[in-house]
């Protein structure tokens, strides 16, 4: 890992209250949106190869293919009816995005436009897609759940036109654990995460992180 990009997240790691994303996940509704489809394990094995992703989207359609969602509002389509809809439309290396209030290709537009302000702003790339989160509560309380990212991928999303559907691909072929609650964990709970190691596997991955956090009752 470079200088520059530790010292990216050095800046981050000096922010550990909740109202940093890596901490506390909150799903901004106009930023952010979940992959439906494929599964994590596949979509992660993808990214591995550095493959190319397609956004499926609903408007771009085939000849003759009807909508069957057309007369739905943003707000009516259920997470199941978008689901049931959709997922058997997609072709090879397509991802399937869901937003709770917005139409998903205008959140995708959102996290494109403001990633590309953030790079040329302040040279940090902040656009990512996380894979498995910890489920925490301060002191084993369990007033308040939050949800901190475990692993996350690098991405730029782009498209040639405005008809054309949006890409996203990886900028850089190294898989991060979360380095924020990595370091939280670490000084006010005496536990680290261990290393991603590829080789491994994500699922072997995430049964260690479950073994350590069901220690804190996470």
């Amino acid at each position: 890992m470079n200088i520059d990009k530790l010292n990216r997240w050095a800046d981050l790691l000096l922010d550990t209250g909740k109202r940093n994303n890596l901490v506390n996940f909150r799903d901004t509704k106009n930023k952010t949106v979940e992959i439906l489809s494929p599964d994590y394990s596949t979509l992660f094995n993808k990214l591995e190869h550095s493959t190319v992703f397609e956004v499926f989207d609903p408007k771009i359609k085939e000849d003759d293919e009807d909508d069957p969602l057309a007369s739905y509002s943003p707000t009516q389509i259920t997470r199941l009816s978008y689901i049931n809809s959709y997922s058997k439309k997609l072709k090879k290396n397509q991802i399937l995005v869901y937003n709770v209030t917005k139409t998903p290709i205008t959140a995708i537009k959102n996290i494109s436009k403001t990633a590309k302000s953030a790079i040329e702003e302040t040279g940090v790339n902040i656009a990512y897609i996380a894979l498995g989160f910890i489920n925490w509560t301060e002191d084993g309380s369990g007033e308040q759940i939050m949800k901190a990212p475990i692993l996350l991928v690098p991405i730029s999303i782009e498209n040639d036109s405005p008809i054309e559907p949006y890409k996203i691909k990886i900028t850089d072929s190294e898989t991060i654990v979360n380095p924020t609650f990595s370091y939280k964990l670490a000084q006010e709970y005496g536990i680290k995460l261990p290393d991603f190691d590829e080789d491994e596997g994500i699922e072997a991955y995430f049964e260690k992180i479950k073994t350590l956090t069901q220690k804190l009752g996470w």
